[in-house]
């Protein structure tokens, strides 16, 4: 067995510049990226049309430009 010890950052994805303050914690305490698993995800259930403009943008947020951000980043550790 690998001795691996998880480490959990856990913030709000939503907010747009969430990915970078995770790397800079990361930075911050010389932890060095082997594997990155983003499990966030955020949805809805309804119809679209009925649904929440705010809403629509923070699942956007989450589930493509968080993922897009934090792969960017790691790409760069």
């Amino acid at each position: 067995l690998l001795d691996i010890e998880p480490i959990y950052f856990i913030t709000d994805l939503s907010i747009p510049d969430n990915a970078e303050k995770t790397f800079d914690f990361l930075n911050s305490n010389n932890i060095t990226i082997h594997t990155l698993i983003n499990a966030a995800n955020a949805g809805f259930h309804g119809d679209f049309i009925t649904s929440n403009l705010i809403n629509q943008r923070q699942i956007i947020d989450v589930n493509i430009n968080a993922t897009v951000s934090l792969t960017r980043l790691a790409l760069d550790t």
